[in-house]
């Protein structure tokens, strides 16, 4: 009797039942060698009898490519799939079956990946970006960064596309292989603080670059020259969470290189934040958390930025209010959901004049309230409701409950009286 629960215990172990939570992991990679740590990755449910819903697990990339999502109760009829997005390109694993408590998947992110590329709109080079870089007197540009930067209307920020690094003469020379028809490029130069660009300019095939000479911006350290066009918080209900992600939409309006890398501004995160994680890091960004607070040092160039970061918050704020510090000359709040069982409202003044708007990407729909910000107001609040039933879990449950009332029904009114 004693072995025979022994081994019923071990038969129960060893099933998927008996374990609390599934756990996909791996690694996401990218064949051209780009660092893919810190970006989301997100684990979708696929089956054709069931309504098409959002991500049902999200995380992020950690150290050396490693992500690990979990669920808590799969379906074995359905297909999953890990998806993610590396700047502009999207990628994703082929479907596969949850049938063990660990399953592992690998990502690979293609450069070719996302949409394909026609070869009318590739111009042929090489077209070579070279001259040299000027400076204040005594500030040496030796070592100083040069990318050239690629700007499409899919993408108005621009993503760098090759780069080089000045001699001890200020001389550089990048060359790069072919070019896109439709897109413009700018030469951009920096180093610590100083920063300096080339206008844009479209390429043709033939086309001979004239020497370039660039020059840094002069340097102001005024934050007041810094404003927040729009502070977007983007909610994501997980199991055992609530992930924030939080983009400022910053402005410099200053006529040159504005740097604030020894003057951080100070803004406080929401009681009870972890996880505090900088996205699109780059040499001109920094951001970490200190006591609670996100620590903001960046040099930027005339113009429009973002700054991205990210954190989560515990599943007890949800029912709650929850407190946000704004930075000073901030213009606009943003509260951005998913369709997942949960609704974000602001409180105070800042409820007056909300703007509701309904966004869709691919499958995914999220719900926007924004507002403007009144004066030089400096914090905001906002309630999180989690008291609503998710759509997934709410469908079948009560079609099958629908379907047995009214069968109930028609066989109260047609069938029994037939039978007497």
């Amino acid at each position: 009797m004693k072995n025979l629960t022994l081994l019923l215990a071990f038969v129960f172990l060893c099933s998927p039942a008996a374990w609390a939570s599934y756990q996909i992991s791996g690694t996401v990679s990218a064949d051209k060698g780009q660092k893919t740590e810190g970006i989301n990755v997100v684990l979708i449910e696929q089956n054709p009898n069931k309504p098409p819903q959002g991500p049902i697990a999200m995380g992020k990339v950690g150290v050396a490519g490693v992500y690990q999502l979990e669920i808590d109760e799969v379906d074995p009829e359905s297909n999953y799939v890990v998806g993610t997005r590396l700047g502009q390109v999207r990628a994703s694993s082929k479907p596969f079956k949850i049938d063990q408590p660990k399953v592992k998947v690998d990502v690979l992110i293609h450069a070719a990946q996302g949409s394909a590329v026609d070869p009318a709109s590739v111009i042929k080079g090489p077209f070579v970006f070279a001259g040299t870089v000027a400076s204040d007197d005594g500030f040496d540009v030796v070592d100083t960064s040069v990318q050239v930067i690629e700007v499409t209307m899919k993408n108005p920020n621009g993503s760098v596309v090759a780069r080089s690094k000045a001699d001890s003469a200020g001389q550089f020379s990048i060359t790069l292989d072919n070019a896109a028809k439709h897109s413009l490029y700018v030469v951009a130069v920096a180093k610590g603080a100083h920063m300096g660009s080339s206008d844009s300019f479209p390429l043709k095939e033939g086309f001979r670059l004239p020497p370039f000479k660039l020059k840094f911006l002069p340097v102001s350290q005024d934050p007041s020259q810094l404003v927040v066009k729009r502070n977007l918080y983007y909610f994501e209900l997980m199991a055992d969470k609530i992930q924030v992600s939080e983009i400022l939409l910053v402005e410099n309006q200053f006529a040159g290189t504005l740097d604030l890398s020894m003057k951080p501004f100070a803004k406080l995160l929401p009681q009870g934040a972890e996880n505090f994680q900088l996205m699109r890091a780059d040499s001109q960004t920094s951001v970490e958390e200190i006591g609670g607070k996100a620590m903001i040092a960046a040099s930027l160039n005339p113009g429009r930025s973002q700054i991205f970061f990210s954190y989560d918050l515990p599943k007890s704020v949800g029912g709650g209010d929850i407190a946000v510090e704004l930075l000073p000359n901030t213009e606009e709040v943003e509260l951005v959901r998913t369709s997942a069982g949960f609704d974000v409202t602001f409180l105070g003044a800042m409820a007056d004049n909300v703007v509701i708007s309904k966004k869709g990407h691919g499958q995914e729909q999220f719900f926007s309230k924004r507002t403007l910000v009144e004066g030089n107001q400096k914090d905001a609040r906002f309630h999180i409701s989690v008291d609503l039933i998710p759509q997934k879990r709410l469908f079948y449950p009560a079609t099958l409950l629908l379907v047995l009332l009214l069968s109930g029904l028609f066989w109260y009114v047609k069938v029994k009286p037939e039978r007497k």
